[in-house]
């Protein structure tokens, strides 16, 4: 095949969740497009039949290329823009490609186009098992900066029958309708035809017919289509929380946390927080919905479990009874969850499943609902905190700047300022907050030092700022002029 030239296409990339009725994991779908110039025949002797193209071998070559650039697009969406050109990745996309079954091709398209010989293919990849392939051939890149952050999560689940459920927390009714229609005529008449039609009648009347009628109208074409629609469309959506308390163990967290384990999440056991600051408190769907509760609850999770994110849910299985024809006990697993950055609170993941199962008894029923509801909520929650990561690699973390003191004159401002834009990977940066004694920048950096240390480098020369004192937490820094304890206090006393 060495007689062909390869011309690769730019490949588009969507990311399909399928979930519900589906049953099925979170998916990658990867268009891939190649196209193969078609060689010459070489030269025959006078007279002799030309020989066609091996259009076999070329289309195993061409589909081969395709493929590879559907792999490379799904490469760096799981990794980022541009990682497949990374030498660590490119040397290993060869193993890449042998790994991923041709199986996973769920349509192919080729035509010849002028004289090469173009194929379209779709890849439809396992999210999660795409993800293991990379990280066991040593090249998830990025992703393990995801390993130093750290989640915990506490969920609640309830199992009980439609009966035991009390007043609905939420409502959500629609209704919609949509009325109409259509009419036409064509006619050809010399004096009054009165051509009456009903709706959805369909009348012809020709010049012969016409004729045989006891009036004296002249030929009549009457060409009557009409239509009328009347749709209407209710929809009622309740959301209840049981009475009585949550279950001892929730079936759902387990199988849940196992998923998010396997797209290599650090997740923090929770026994001791849950115990400590909920007690015996059910973590209903209300108290997820309360901002002041909630508030706390991250707090706590920060403070104490030293956890970067607290993801928060609710689990409902349902008793739905047995069912008539088989005698297997019906359930439903009615699962959300929400998880937010214990740092500033942006929501990073959340989302609510369901998923139907049936079992021997309640227990056994439950059990694989949650490991059902688990398998699908698993997949898209873990690929969200990836991606958040993912982002924030390659575009930067947003951080938080603030220098404070008794007295921020304009030019200490302004080289305060020239200093955060000049450390090496800051992106950009939007100014908040400018008074005589505070200055804050909202800034975007990613870079691999530390953003206090980087910038107090960048300031060390300026005798301005020889005093300068600094306190992080998480995305937020803090610079002093002065120990920041002390100006702290000075300022928090001199404000009204």
């Amino acid at each position: 095949m060495s007689a062909v030239r390869l011309k690769s296409f730019i490949c588009v990339l969507s990311v399909a969740v399928l979930s519900g009725a589906s049953a099925r994991a979170k998916e990658l779908e990867v268009l891939g497009q190649a196209a193969v110039e078609i060689p010459l025949p070489p030269p025959q002797g006078k007279g002799a039949p030309p020989v066609p193209p091996d259009f076999q071998s070329l289309r195993a070559y061409a589909l081969g290329a395709a493929k590879r650039q559907a792999l490379i697009a799904a490469v760096d969406k799981v990794l980022g823009p541009g990682a497949s050109r990374d030498p660590r990745v490119a040397a290993k996309l060869d193993a890449v490609q042998a790994q991923v079954s041709d199986e996973a091709l769920v349509d192919t398209k080729s035509a010849r186009v002028g004289n090469s010989y173009e194929v379209r293919i779709k890849l439809v990849l396992d999210d999660k098992e795409f993800r293991t392939l990379l990280s066991d051939l040593g090249i998830a890149i990025n992703t393990a900066a995801v390993r130093g952050y750290s989640i915990l999560s506490v969920m609640d689940e309830f199992i009980t029958s439609p009966r035991d459920l009390k007043a609905p927390l939420e409502e959500l009714e629609e209704f919609s309708s949509d009325k109409g229609g259509t009419f036409s005529d064509r006619s050809k008449a010399s004096a009054s035809s009165a051509s009456a039609a009903d709706l959805s009648l369909k009348v012809k009347q020709d010049s012969l017919t016409a004729s045989r009628t006891a009036t004296s109208r002249a030929d009549v074409i009457v060409d009557v289509a009409a239509e009328q629609h009347d749709v209407q469309r209710y929809r009622k959506l309740v959301r209840y929380q049981p009475q009585g308390g949550p279950e001892q163990t929730s079936q759902t967290y387990n199988a849940l946390m196992g998923q998010l384990q396997d797209y290599d999440l650090r997740v923090l056991d929770n026994d001791v927080f849950k115990s400590k600051y909920f007690k015996e408190t059910p973590l209903t769907i209300a108290a997820m919905q309360n901002g002041e509760a909630l508030s706390k609850y991250v707090s706590f999770a920060k403070s104490d479990a030293n956890a970067d994110f607290f993801m928060v849910g609710n689990s409902i299985i349902v008793d739905s009874g047995k069912n008539p024809n088989t005698g297997d006990l019906e359930c439903t697993a009615l699962v959300t969850v929400k998880t937010y950055s214990t740092v500033d609170g942006e929501a990073i993941a959340s989302e609510t499943f369901a998923e139907a199962s049936t079992g021997r008894n309640l227990n056994d029923c439950a059990g694989l609902a949650a490991k059902k509801v688990a398998r699908i909520g698993g997949p898209i929650l873990g690929a969200r905190v990836q991606e958040y990561w993912k982002r924030r690699a390659t575009y930067g973390r947003e951080q938080l700047v603030t220098l404070v003191g008794s007295s921020l004159p304009l030019m200490l401002r302004s080289a305060f300022t020239r200093a955060v834009r000049s450390v090496p990977g800051v992106e950009g940066d939007n100014q908040r907050v400018a008074t005589s004694t505070r200055l804050q920048l909202v800034v975007t950096y990613k870079g691999t030092d530390p953003l206090d240390q980087a910038l107090a480098m960048q300031l060390a020369s300026n005798p301005a700022f020889a005093t300068l004192d600094a306190r992080a937490e998480g995305n937020q820094f803090i610079f002093c002029l002065g120990p920041c304890a002390e100006v702290e206090k000075k300022l928090k006393e001199s404000t009204p």
